[in-house]
Parts: C-alpha cells; sequence; structure tokens
C-alpha cells in the first residue's frame, strides 16, 4: 500500500495504479441505455476509482472511536487535557460501509445520480490506542486484514477477498494538534 493507505489501494493490483485488466462496468442499466453510449458507460469505470480515495487510517479511527471505552476516555482526556490513556483494544472486526455518487450531467442538468456503495470489513488482530486531550493521539494496530466489495445497481464490480494490508506498526496522528472532540455519530459498527 502506498504511505497514504486509501481504499483505492486496498483494490489495486499493481503499483501502478491500476487494476490488471481495469475496470469494467456491467451492461448500463435499461433506464441509461437512450442516455448514454457504450463508451461513454465504459469511461464512466475510470471515474469509480476516484470515488475509492479515502482514507484507511482514518475510517479504522472513525470506527475505533464508536467502542464504548474508547468514547469514554475520550470524553474524560478532553475534561483533563494532562491525562494520557492508552485503550487496547483485543481481536475485533469493523464494518464500514460508503455510499459515494458520480452524478451523470448533459446540458446543465443532472441526468441521473449513480450510487456506488463500498462495503469494508477490518479484522484487526488488535489495537492500543494513545488518547490524549479528546482525541486519538497514536495508534498501533496489529495485523489487520481487509475484505471489500464496490457495487453498482446490486452488482459488484470490484471485490477484495481477505487479505492483510500493511499498515506501520505505530501511526502518530498529530501529536501536537490542538483536541478534536470525540466522534459520537459514525456510520461504522465494531465488534469486539
Amino acid at each position: 500500500m502506498s504511505a497514504t493507505h486509501t481504499v483505492r489501494d486496498l483494490f489495486v493490483s499493481s503499483g501502478s495504479g491500476a487494476i490488471g485488466a481495469g475496470l469494467r462496468l456491467p451492461a448500463a442499466p435499461e433506464r441509461l441505455s437512450q442516455l448514454v453510449t457504450g463508451f461513454e458507460w465504459q469511461g464512466l469505470g475510470e471515474r469509480v476509482f476516484d470515488l475509492l480515495d479515502l482514507n484507511v487510517v482514518d475510517i479504522l479511527l472513525a470506527g475505533w472511536k464508536t467502542h464504548q471505552e474508547v468514547r469514554d476516555q475520550l470524553r474524560a482526556t478532553a475534561q483533563d487535557p494532562s491525562r494520557t490513556v492508552v485503550v487496547s483494544l483485543a481481536r475485533h472486526t469493523l464494518d464500514s460501509t460508503h455510499t459515494p455518487s458520480i452524478e451523470l450531467r448533459a446540458h446543465g442538468r443532472t441526468i441521473l445520480d449513480l450510487s456506488f456503495p463500498i462495503e469494508l470489513a477490518f479484522e484487526i488482530e488488535a489495537a492500543e490506542l494513545t488518547l490524549r486531550g479528546g482525541a486519538v493521539r497514536e495508534a498501533r494496530p496489529g495485523t489487520v486484514t481487509v475484505r471489500g466489495t464496490v457495487r453498482l445497481e446490486g452488482t459488484a464490480i470490484l471485490e477484495r477477498e481477505l487479505a492483510p494490508i500493511d499498515l506501520p506498526g505505530r501511526l502518530v496522528l498529530d501529536a501536537d494538534a490542538p483536541a478534536a472532540a470525540p466522534a459520537h455519530d459514525t456510520p461504522l459498527a465494531l465488534g469486539v
């Protein structure tokens, strides 16, 4: 994976940033066949990769912040910024769903908004989070494996079977940044 660790990297099979054979979308849905040509439709496949530029570390952090003990300790360290807390999470899973879309426009108006749901499932061997000032300042994730699917109209157009991802042993997260408010509402689910 690259230094930025994006979801795009999870689906890419080569260092060039492109999937080996390219992305082939399923045939255009019947309702679109009058609106787009086959060439335009397949060109849309290249834009799908842009939707995958989501930071993996941000996804993991958002999920960890939903864990009750982490939320409690984030609140406690926000109230006492001089306090540092280390929270250890044992083997757990983190499921994340994102729904980016691509808007098709013609003659200055929107013809259609296509949704490309991205479903990710992370299995984390363990994680150790350092909390200070109401924010996660450092993370030490253990082995992380991920499975992912990108869909269009109910059809999987990209899939990634369970595979390990290479995260650094220690992630320093803006150690000197001002404290951020803990995230309470997030679409992620964490299973411990």
